[in-house]
């Protein structure tokens, strides 16, 4: 009798591991985004010559086995004030496209990626655009810099799916030639970081 308890006991720890596990397989993150601090991505315009270029700054989805249904998001913009992150009019998650023009969703593949547009400068504008799959116009004047600024600096947070949030700081100098050049670094992403 008592074999027989032990036994139910010993499958019943058995299925309740499988079935936590199975649970924290799909709460863990699968995808570690890295920003490689090397020479951007330089795209000329299909009319090269008569619109200038455009510079991308693209971050790398790692993963260590397939991992389908993946979209890019930017999940808000800050703007440093008097070194502190204030909030922006762009306040809310909107897809990212990736480097090859998908929005998504799409499989990352370990080692391939593909790469994932953040922003893009260009050298006619000179001034930071989003690389969203919709543009929201309530945003579009806010990464113009104003004639009295030596420079601007942002934080972009950006996430994607089945991965933990990274962030980006990006100044843009007035250096010549600032449009393709700005200083990027990675911040420890932390979403109370705002005040």
């Amino acid at each position: 009798m008592w074999i027989r308890v032990a036994v139910f006991l010993w499958v019943l720890v058995i299925a309740g591991y499988y079935a936590w596990r199975a649970d924290h397989l799909i709460l863990m993150p699968k995808i570690t985004l890295r920003f490689e601090n090397r020479m951007p991505f330089k795209q000329p315009s299909p009319m090269e010559g008569i619109v200038g270029v455009k510079m991308f700054f693209r971050v790398f989805p790692d993963c260590s086995s397939p991992v389908p249904n993946c979209t890019g998001h930017l999940l808000a913009v800050y703007r440093e004030i008097d070194g502190h992150w204030k909030p922006t009019l762009f306040n809310e998650a909107v897809l990212l496209t990736w480097a090859d023009g998908r929005v998504g969703p799409i499989t990352i593949e370990p080692r391939i990626g593909p790469y994932l547009n953040v922003f893009c400068t260009d050298s006619d504008e000179k001034e930071i655009m989003r690389c969203l799959a919709h543009p929201m116009l309530r945003t579009s004047a806010m990464f113009r810099k104003r004639s009295e600024e030596k420079h601007m600096t942002f934080r972009f947070d950006i996430q994607v799916t089945n991965g933990a949030p990274i962030s980006l700081k990006v100044r843009m100098d007035d250096r010549p030639p600032y449009w393709d050049r700005p200083l990027i670094e990675v911040l420890p992403y932390d979403e109370n970081s705002s005040n």
